[in-house]
C-alpha cells in the first residue's frame, strides 16, 4: 500500500494520460492506492481539478 501523496507533477501527468485516451474512446477508471495515509482523497481531488483545466477533444 502506497502511503505517500502523488504530487503535483504526478497528477498532472495522470489527467493528461486520462485526457488522451479518453479522446481515443477508451474507457478509463482511476484509483488511487495511497490511502494508508489518508492521501487518496486529495490526490483525487487534485486530479479532478487537472482534469477540469484539460480543454476537451472535437
Amino acid at each position: 500500500m502506497y502511503r505517500s501523496a502523488y504530487g503535483e507533477e504526478r497528477l498532472r501527468q495522470y489527467a493528461e494520460l486520462i485526457t488522451s485516451e479518453v479522446s481515443a474512446g477508451t474507457p478509463v477508471w482511476c484509483m488511487f492506492d495511497n490511502t494508508a495515509s489518508s492521501a487518496a482523497l486529495g490526490d483525487a481531488l487534485l486530479l479532478s481539478r487537472h482534469l477540469a483545466k484539460i480543454p476537451a477533444g472535437p
